[in-house]
């Protein structure tokens, strides 16, 4: 059974621990509230632009960004595949 110390001591930490909570909610910014009410596909959007800077482009730069970012996408995938087969090719067979 506990003692009135460790009651008096557990109700403090949780009094502290709403209270910080409360401030938190009170004091934290807006992009991690819109940050947490999004799902993962958003989220990683979100991340995309903003790691990359496309949330200051025109629609047309960061259009033409994504399209340079999907063509090296796909010449790195291609020519791994090529290599990877020409690899296996070589010490398999």
């Amino acid at each position: 059974m506990p003692s009135r110390v460790e009651i008096s001591q557990t109700k403090r930490i949780t009094r502290r621990k709403k209270l910080f909570s409360t401030l938190w909610n009170l004091v934290r910014p807006s992009h991690v509230l819109r940050f947490e009410s999004m799902n993962w596909v958003q989220r990683k959007i979100y991340l995309y632009n903003v790691t990359f800077g496309l949330y200051m482009l025109d629609w047309w730069e960061r259009c033409l960004f994504n399209i340079l970012v999907i063509v090296l996408t796909w010449f790195v995938c291609y020519n791994g595949v090529r290599s990877a087969n020409e690899f296996c090719k070589r010490i398999l067979w």
